[in-house]
């Protein structure tokens, strides 16, 4: 949390130098969400969410689970999750940070499994990023934990969120395509990729660093879960493509109608099919 004269120091930094110059922070790299129960520190929602493709092997969302991070201190963890072997495992981190600088996971951890960065966005203030592991083995009731890098977070407010989703039917070779990340200060919310294989799915999460706001997502996509933080005026949440992209070189963009002209970031991955 920061105090408002920060934030409205913070908004006229990067909401009027774009428009001066007319410059938005677009990127796209090329890498790798019941029942619900809150609390006065996290709230968890798990669920089943299946969706099948028209041709080949299955790809299913097999359950997802979410915490709303309600802590000065860090790390920001999730807990009880399990997964088969072989499935994979995709964690979202959305996350507040300080105005003076960059936002970021020093490094995730859980189960005994090995963790890779798929993408960071976070090119204005707080962060987005996307990890993943594969297990060899089954995993049950597993804790996660992302520690947050920036110092501002060890103080006061800093809330976000954290969402876990278990997916089967997943190329284990190759899991996660190409990714893409916006950060931007005007215009409506959104982040963009090219699909690179037949039936693949687009998901992605947001960081709404201007005002604790909900989202209204674009026609075709499904919010996993939208966190809205009165208590330091962020929105953290976590959208997808309704269903999977039936080709390979599709432009798919995961947008929000509203709200209009905040400071995000947004980052999505694409994920692969057997």
């Amino acid at each position: 949390m920061y105090r408002l004269t920060d934030k409205i120091v913070a908004a006229l930094v990067y909401f009027i130098v774009p428009l001066l110059i007319g410059a938005a922070i677009s990127m796209t790299f090329t890498l790798a969400c019941g029942s619900r129960t809150t609390g006065t520190g996290v709230a968890t929602e798990t669920l089943q969410n299946t969706s099948t493709n028209d041709a080949g092997a299955p790809l299913t969302l097999v359950s997802s689970a979410y915490a709303e991070n309600r802590t000065a201190m860090d790390p920001m963890t999730i807990s009880n999750i399990s997964a088969q072997a072989n499935q994979l495992i995709v964690v979202f981190i959305a996350s507040d940070g300080p105005p003076e600088g960059p936002q970021k996971i020093s490094g995730l951890s859980g189960g005994g499994l090995s963790w890779s960065l798929a993408v960071r966005a976070n090119g204005l203030p707080g962060d987005a990023e996307i990890w993943y592991s594969m297990p060899t083995v089954p995993v049950s009731n597993i804790s996660i934990s992302a520690p947050r890098a920036a110092a501002g977070c060890n103080t006061g407010i800093c809330n976000g969120l954290l969402g876990v989703m278990v997916f089967d039917g997943i190329d284990g070779s190759r899991p996660v395509g190409i990714t893409g990340i916006s950060s931007q200060a005007t215009g409506m919310p959104s982040v963009s990729l090219t699909t690179t294989r037949d039936r693949s799915w687009v998901f992605g999460v947001g960081c709404d660093w201007s005002h604790a706001v909900p989202r209204t997502i674009a026609a075709g996509q499904t919010m996993g879960h939208d966190d809205i933080s009165t208590e330091n005026d962020d929105d953290y949440w976590i959208q997808y493509m309704s269903a999977p992209t039936p080709a390979s070189g599709t432009p798919v963009t995961l947008s929000d109608a509203a709200p209009t002209d905040r400071m995000i970031n947004f980052a999505a991955i694409e994920i692969y099919p057997k």
